[in-house]
């Protein structure tokens, strides 16, 4: 697949969690535009594969929450693409429309 896609997991938003997968080509650059770590550099730049702790941002660059961000180099995740599967808030309401990656999951995805 060649498309960034955006996947929600969890109850209708806003919910008391909100969890997203960003999948494709972006996912890294999706990743550093939505997540700023409390330490040490850019998602894309790794540790692979390790949570981190830090702030979920709109897209402004401000912080709309905390939360546990993980990254996983293609093609050694679960589609074999670059991939961010997990990004929990504690509140969910910015895994809405607004997400910026490249389109939303389709069945299957």
């Amino acid at each position: 697949m060649q498309q960034t896609i955006a996947a929600h997991s969890g109850g209708a938003l806003p919910a008391a969690i909100g969890i997203c997968r960003v999948s494709g080509p972006q996912a890294f650059a999706v990743a550093d535009q939505l997540f700023r770590p409390k330490k040490g550099g850019p998602l894309s730049a790794g540790p692979f594969s390790t949570m981190r702790y830090g702030d979920v941002l709109d897209t402004d660059g401000r912080a709309l929450d905390i939360c546990l961000a993980c990254c996983y180099k293609g093609p050694a995740s679960y589609t074999g693409e670059d991939l961010l599967p997990r990004f929990p808030g504690h509140r969910g309401r910015h895994f809405g429309p607004g997400l910026p990656a490249g389109g939303p999951a389709g069945p299957g995805r």
